[in-house]
């Protein structure tokens, strides 16, 4: 019976998640050519198990074969480690999270990007008039019918032409909520102003931030802008297989609920415990 030979593990970063995106690979690496173990994915508790015979190694190994361990993230190496062949041991290995841009330089990339600006720090100089001249820094002759427009007033008809992107109003209808009008919005002035045909339904993102003034003021999102934002957080919850609602998809709270009462648990009661509230 042909020997096997296994490496087990886990990685975490150093707050102790689990590092999920990792794929992991063992090779064992004594004279000849290098073979594998194995390679696969992390788990969504960051373990794994790579076992190969002795047979699928090139035959009967003198003695315990040395292994390396890599670890990969999109395709560029993390991590290596010489470790052993013992499936009653386990690697524990500790990984730096992936550098994440900050809001700065999202901001910076957004300023750059409408204005051509790429040192700009913050939003404040940005017009808010989606017909506002943008500065663009693509190259190529410019459409002199596209002089004078703004980023969003020639990314529009485009979008709507090639990409089949909708209005606001269409999003709007689609999930069933009765839509705003141009003249609630605003949009209609706009439309005026720039001698556009005054039937033309507003963008999504001019939309969404008229629908959120008209509803509350601006002080929160309307009814449209909050179920996008909601059904997107709710999709990457949900697409995550390291997520708690995939991991353990029948846990409920069980913390007391005194703002709800006993049969409930509501974000309030998660507040108030988070402050120290009743036990």
């Amino acid at each position: 019976m042909s020997e096997t030979y296994t490496v087990s593990g886990s990685v975490t970063y150093p707050d102790g998640v689990a590092a999920v995106g990792v794929s992991a690979m063992a090779v064992d690496i004594d004279s000849g050519p290098d073979d594998p173990l194995g390679a696969m994915s992390v788990s969504p508790d960051g373990s794994f198990e790579l076992s190969a015979s002795a047979s699928d190694l090139g035959g009967h190994q003198e003695g315990t074969p040395e292994i390396k361990l890599y670890l990969f993230r999109d395709g560029s190496l993390v991590h290596e480690e010489g470790v052993d062949v013992d499936p009653d041991a386990t690697v524990h290995v500790t990984i730096e999270r992936p550098e994440r841009p900050s809001m700065e330089e999202i901001a910076d990339t957004m300023c750059g990007m409408h204005h051509g600006m790429s040192g700009q720090r913050g939003l404040g100089n940005v017009s808010r008039d989606p017909f506002h001249p943008g500065h663009g820094r693509f190259g190529g002759p410019l459409d002199e019918s596209a002089r004078g427009r703004s980023v969003g007033e020639s990314s529009v008809p485009a979008g709507v032409a090639f990409l089949g992107l909708p209005s606001g109003q269409a999003v709007a209808r689609a999930m069933g909520v009765e839509p705003l009008s141009n003249e609630e919005l605003g949009f209609d002035t706009i439309l005026a102003d720039h001698d556009q045909h005054p039937d033309t339904e507003a963008p999504l993102w001019y939309y969404v931030l008229a629908e959120a003034r008209v509803s509350s003021g601006g002080d929160r999102l309307g009814p449209v802008g909050s179920r996008i934002v909601a059904e997107t957080l709710a999709g990457l919850v949900e697409s995550d297989p390291s997520s708690f609602l995939t991991v353990q998809p029948n846990w409920t709270p069980t913390l007391p609920a005194p703002n709800a009462g006993q049969d409930d648990f509501t974000v309030a009661d998660l507040l108030e415990f988070a402050a120290g509230g009743d036990d």
